[in-house]
């Protein structure tokens, strides 16, 4: 059987506790609850390897998901998002799955995917990038979630930053966070200005060797040549 994305089929469960869940978990369904939106909460079951298909490769959990639920009155459809889900410990494998219904056109709060796209100035000319959030606090009707939000930093240049302010976002999407929050910045990174005064301070110390081995030379040079002169005087080989 296959499944669209976005789309799932879950059964009325009318029995419930552990023993239960157990014996419906060897024929390779799950339970599920659904519940919110004002709506009773419904006990489920459900196929898991078709939870996965539905669910958008990008967006995962934030896939909008058409759910038609079958029971003895008849079908009915819901709109609902998956809120949470358990995995068994050894196996990984998911053992029960938490539903919520949503209004369609109600925004809600999410957390969003934040890619940088480009290679800033900075970064070019040895700066480094630093990322201060990886995923966004967004709000938009569950509809219009995107699968990510893009943010170009081509321009930034060393010491330069990116804020909420820049973001081109699509159009009904706002951010959870200031407009002068910061969310990439080009920095320099740690060490150079320190490197350059040791370079300048080893040069310093160098020439400063040099010139104290020369002083040394001449001492030498002067002890070797008074030995010379009182061998010469008494007769005998300088040692």
């Amino acid at each position: 059987m296959e499944m669209e994305i976005g789309k799932l089929t879950a059964t009325l469960r009318e029995k419930q506790g552990k023993g239960h869940n157990r014996k419906l978990r060897t024929t390779g369904i799950i339970p599920a609850v659904l519940y919110g939106n004002k709506g009773e909460s419904e006990m489920l079951s459900l196929d898991p390897s078709m939870l996965q298909k539905s669910l958008d490769p990008v967006k995962k959990s934030n896939t909008l998901i058409t759910l038609t639920v079958e029971g003895p009155a008849g079908t009915k459809q819901e709109t609902v998002m998956l809120k949470d889900y358990q995995r068994d410990a050894l196996s990984q494998e998911l053992i029960h799955v938490d539903l919520v219904r949503v209004d369609p056109n109600k925004k809600l709060s999410f957390n969003i995917h934040l890619r940088l796209t480009g290679r800033s100035i900075g970064v070019q000319l040895g700066g480094r990038l630093n990322q201060v959030f990886r995923t966004l606090p967004i709000e938009c009707v569950p509809g219009e979630i995107p699968a990510e939000i893009l943010a170009d930093v081509t321009h930034l240049e060393t010491g330069m930053a990116l804020s909420v302010s820049e973001l081109k976002l699509p159009e009904g999407l706002e951010v959870n966070l200031p407009d002068s929050q910061t969310i990439a910045v080009v920095v320099q990174p740690k060490g150079i200005a320190d490197d350059e005064v040791t370079d300048e301070e080893g040069e310093g110390e160098g020439e400063g060797e040099e010139g104290e081995g020369d002083d040394k030379g001449d001492d030498k040079a002067k002890g070797d040549k008074a030995k010379g002169d009182k061998a010469k005087s008494d007769g005998k080989p300088a040692k």
